[in-house]
């Protein structure tokens, strides 16, 4: 089951695989709050022990991105797996979601 964690004031992780609807609504309201949590700050997701890739994670990066939109914080992915990465770009959404490299 994927988590949320928070390791500081600027940094999450989130880790694990995705296994349900249930546990991507959990996920989705964890980041929800910690992004509203960050407002006017920026903020980075770590990836690197994601371990689930498909159009579910893909969608909550989008709703993360827009509540940071929203809550007027600057949200960075860090470590995105590259077959996360290759997704969004067969999406057209690697433009969209900003990341390091």
């Amino acid at each position: 089951m994927a988590e949320l964690n928070r390791l500081n004031a600027q940094l999450i992780k989130l880790e694990g695989g995705v296994e349900s609807e249930l546990n991507l609504l959990q996920l989705k309201a964890a980041l929800t709050n910690e992004i509203q949590k960050s407002k006017n700050d920026d903020l980075v997701i770590d990836l690197e022990k994601l371990t689930t890739f498909n159009s579910q994670v893909l969608s909550l990066l989008l709703c993360g991105l827009r509540m940071a939109q929203k809550s007027e914080c600057r949200v960075r992915f860090d470590n995105m797996p590259p077959g996360l990465f290759d997704m969004a770009r067969v999406g057209g959404l690697d433009s969209v979601l900003p990341r390091s490299l």
